[in-house]
């Protein structure tokens, strides 16, 4: 594995707005690690057309990581959907994430 990307860990701050979405985030530590784009699409909502992009990202073993954080690289945000450790080997965690606009 290349870990040629550095990926800011970060948790939700108590406290949702309007749509349930966390207001406000926390770093919870920093992860080096790779990422593909397996599938892009574009659709359109409520009249303006968004993109959507998914990921799997592989960065080292993260200690506590569940699909309630996200991961932000070079200002770009990724909402994880899922993580596991790869193998159960403490080695690997693999992340699969929708990047955000």
């Amino acid at each position: 594995m290349k870990r040629n990307t550095r990926f800011e860990v970060q948790v939700p701050i108590e406290g949702n707005d309007l749509d349930g979405i966390p207001s406000s985030w926390s770093t919870a530590g920093f992860a080096w690690g790779e990422f593909k784009t397996i599938s892009g699409r574009e659709y359109e909502q409520a009249q303006q057309m968004n993109s959507t992009t998914t990921h799997i990202i592989k960065t080292q073993y993260f200690k506590g990581a569940t699909s309630a954080m996200r991961l932000v690289s070079n200002g770009r945000v990724f909402e994880v959907e899922s993580v596991y450790n790869e193998n159960e080997r403490n080695m690997f965690s693999v992340w699969r994430c929708q990047e955000q606009d």
